[in-house]
């Protein structure tokens, strides 16, 4: 397995972007999040993508519905906390999948993330790259002193990109394991 780091992160025109060696990371605006949900590839047509018969993991819409788009239209100043990240494939220009945050850090500085994966690109490192990317990111602002994933028990792939990025087990339920990558100081 493949850990990925950013090499550039910058600003163009009120739009973020994350580039590393096999993915750019987009940062949704709320019109393009709104399309993304929509399907009928309206965004790959809105970002000038290859249509893709891309599928919407159900967890991944049901907390973009209640927390993503709800926030983001109240604060978008704070897209990088309430929007997301698509993760396109540099060569073949494809949705690879998501990343974002589930909402700005708290008032100890801890944030928590969340991720998916379309299944034909699963087991590539490519949602290691991207971890390892946003994380960097996200670690280099003021307000973001620790990063939190919370992981199925069962879900052996999403704890492995976190172990290559890092993160450390950090508590344990029945159902979940609970994971953080600290800032270092």
């Amino acid at each position: 397995m493949r850990c990925g780091v950013s090499r550039l992160a910058n600003e163009k025109a009120n739009k973020m972007i994350i580039e590393t060696p096999r993915l750019t990371l987009q940062l949704l605006t709320l019109e393009q999040a709104e399309l993304y949900f929509l399907g009928n590839n309206l965004l790959e047509k809105n970002l000038q993508l290859p249509d893709s018969n891309r599928i919407i993991d159900a967890h991944f819409k049901e907390v973009a519905e209640n927390v993503f788009l709800p926030n983001l239209r109240k604060e978008e100043t704070s897209a990088i906390f309430y929007s997301f990240f698509i993760l396109i494939e540099n060569t073949a220009k494809e949705i690879v999948g998501e990343i974002g945050c589930h909402s700005k850090p708290n008032e100890t500085g801890e944030v928590e993330i969340g991720y998916s994966t379309q299944a034909h690109f699963q087991n590539k490192g490519y949602m290691s790259e991207a971890v390892g990317a946003f994380s960097k990111e996200l670690l280099s602002l003021e307000m973001v002193k620790t990063i939190i994933a919370i992981t199925d028990k069962s879900n052996i792939p999403s704890q492995k990109v976190l172990i290559c990025n890092n993160f450390i087990r950090d508590n344990e339920t029945a159902e979940n394991i609970t994971w953080k990558l600290n800032k270092i100081i």
